[in-house]
């Protein structure tokens, strides 16, 4: 048996540099960045949160081909030993599209903070959403990755909704899951070459978009979308998110996503619980006990109608 550490790059480099990582264990958001990638991604996650107390949600825009929107409510918690730079885990949202985006935490041993590349990514694909439109989130992702000046890669899971369809790819082992009323409809596939090495969009990774799986679902109103990185689902059920979705359907999206990922924050941190991660270690054929503690990114969207 083998003990697991942690996720690994697709192309490992070699250097003798070494990451440093501050422990920062009193705080959730980071104050000072000198990265202005990161100075704006922080900005827009704590804009996110910060509606969490307030009960505020997104606006929504008309559109000529599609009388449906997303309600999105938002969570992000970073790992405790990477609250100082917030994390590697990056995401967007608009009223029409979503996305969410994991750094692959595995640059970090070549000193590469993976949370820059998966910031920009998440920037440059809502940009070029809102040039396109949402029904050309693949083409918008796929610009985002040609033209990412930051060295890193990422999993990367967009959605956009086209006429009333839900369309989108998933690349890596973000995922997402659709409840309609109160049933699981759809569910991503995690991607990966091995254990603990997923799919990744970036910095020399032979992977490509057209390697992911495609999404195209119709909607309904009143259909739940939950998105996440890793840190949701390697800690979480199937189960236990519908129980969070069904205890918070009658709230603000906000409310189920800060629910979802302070539940996925207990668990990761729960040595005698094994969740999803810990399982499909052992069917893989190591050794891992307990919550896999990691950033947790979740995304919560109610379908409604214009």
């Amino acid at each position: 048996m083998f003990i697991v550490h942690s996720r690994t790059i697709l192309k490992p480099l070699k250097t003798n540099r070494l990451a440093k990582v501050i422990v920062l264990r009193n705080t959730i958001f980071p104050c000072v960045f000198r990265n202005k990638v990161l100075q704006r991604h922080a900005a827009a996650r704590f804009s996110n949160l910060t509606s969490l107390v307030s009960g505020g949600s997104l606006s929504t825009e008309k559109s000529k081909r599609s009388q449906l929107c997303f309600v999105t409510g938002s969570c992000c918690i970073p790992h405790f030993e990477k609250r100082q730079t917030g994390g590697e885990d990056a995401y967007f949202t608009t009223p029409k599209a979503v996305g969410v985006f994991d750094g692959v935490g595995g640059w970090a041993s070549l000193g590469i903070n993976a949370g820059l590349y998966s910031a920009r990514l998440a920037e440059l694909t809502q940009a070029k959403v809102k040039e396109l439109g949402p029904c050309e989130v693949l083409k918008a992702l796929g610009y985002a990755v040609t033209c990412n000046d930051q060295i890193g890669s990422s999993t990367a899971i967009v959605v956009g909704i086209c006429e009333d369809r839900a369309l989108g790819v998933s690349v890596g082992d973000s995922g997402l899951v659709i409840f309609r009323d109160g049933n699981l409809i759809f569910k991503t596939v995690e991607q990966q070459h091995y254990f603990n090495c997923p799919y990744q969009l970036g910095t020399d990774s032979n992977d490509t978009l057209h390697m992911g799986q495609k999404i195209d679902i119709p909607l309904r109103v009143g259909d739940i979308l939950v998105l996440g990185t890793d840190g949701l689902f390697d800690n979480l059920f199937d189960e236990d998110i519908k129980l969070a979705v069904e205890r918070t359907k009658a709230f603000h999206p906000n409310d189920a996503a800060m629910f979802l990922a302070k539940k996925a924050l207990t668990c990761s941190l729960d040595t005698k619980r094994d969740g999803p991660f810990a399982v499909n270690s052992k069917k893989a054929g190591y050794l891992f006990l307990g919550g896999k503690a990691d950033d947790i990114t979740v995304l919560v969207c109610r379908v409604e109608s214009l």
